[in-house]
């Protein structure tokens, strides 16, 4: 039936991460921040938020107070409670800046003022509160990135917040073409994305080219990865159906080592490497980043 094909699915994506877990030790104890590229429909969230729950003994309603969990997928996402979600493509840059506004937002709510004028929210006016956000809103809606990376500076000084204190521990990635729908088939909300993706070819490829998409998709992970995930971070990426024996994976895992210092194939079946033709689902575990940023343009080749 629909429904055991729903299930058999979760509990082979909540199996498959819990195998990679347990080798290479994704969810250590110092681990607060995670990004789930991919998330719906939020098995690998879900289960990132129960085990950072019980790693630091929080309730679902409290782990804001130390944990940031974000979800992010082109599907709209019910997420669990106690995490956040946002809906955007990987291939656009704004969907990335969120991510990273996401993050930022997180580690100034969680980091404590350093500056006794400062306090909570609730010690400044509502009005106050109301001015400030309709300004923020303002400079968004017209650009003014100049005044924005001001504010952020500004902010920056006034809380005990390093530099880079707001990158993710983990980013897991799962990108991919859209599961099977729940719920929710009044509203479709499959239809809209597919919709979405025949009017954009890069949305397409999962479908029309799903061995050379699942290489484009997890580049595009690594992209965001190099902004958002700590000096020291892991990195988990799934790549759906590729083809083994594609040169194109083995360019993709030289770049991965670029960024990392140990990058490791993995698959449920033991096979990770081919010279026929063979797809299947293959996962690439990296750990250990070597920097806080990464030079995209060394790592993909680009003239600056």
């Amino acid at each position: 039936t629909r429904q055991e094909r729903i299930d058999e699915a979760r509990y082979t994506s909540q199996l498959n991460l819990d195998k990679i877990d347990e080798i290479f030790g994704v969810y250590g104890r110092n681990l607060t921040k995670v990004v789930d590229l991919g998330s719906a429909p939020g098995t690998w969230l879900r289960h990132t938020r129960d085990r950072l729950l019980g790693l630091h003994g929080l309730k679902p309603e409290k782990i804001y107070e130390k944990c940031t969990v974000i979800g992010v997928d082109l599907l709209f996402c019910q997420p669990p409670r106690g995490t956040f979600f946002t809906q955007g493509n990987m291939y656009s840059q704004n969907t990335h800046t969120q991510i990273e506004t996401l993050l930022k937002e997180a580690a100034f709510r969680i980091a404590r003022p350093k500056r006794r004028d400062i306090g909570t929210e609730f010690d400044v006016s509502y009005i106050l509160r109301e001015l400030n956000q309709v300004q923020l809103e303002a400079n968004i809606a017209t650009e003014k990135t100049a005044q924005l990376t001001k504010a952020t500076k500004q902010t920056s000084d006034c809380y005990d917040l390093p530099p880079y204190a707001h990158q993710a521990d983990v980013v897991l990635s799962d990108l991919g073409t859209p599961p099977l729908q729940e719920s929710g088939f009044h509203i479709n909300t499959l239809s809209k994305p597919f919709i979405r993706s025949s009017l954009n070819n890069m949305l397409r490829q999962p479908w029309d080219n799903p061995e050379k998409s699942s290489i484009d998709l997890a580049e595009a992970a690594l992209l965001l990865s190099g902004n958002i995930l700590a000096k020291g971070g892991t990195f988990v990426v799934r790549l759906s159906m590729v083809n083994l024996a594609d040169p194109e994976l083995e360019l993709l895992e030289a770049r991965l080592r670029m960024v990392f210092h140990r990058v490791t194939r993995w698959s449920d079946n033991g096979r990770t490497t081919s010279t026929e033709h063979r797809q299947q689902n293959l996962f690439m575990v990296c750990k250990d980043k070597k920097d806080h940023l990464m030079d995209k343009y060394a790592v993909f080749g680009v003239p600056r």
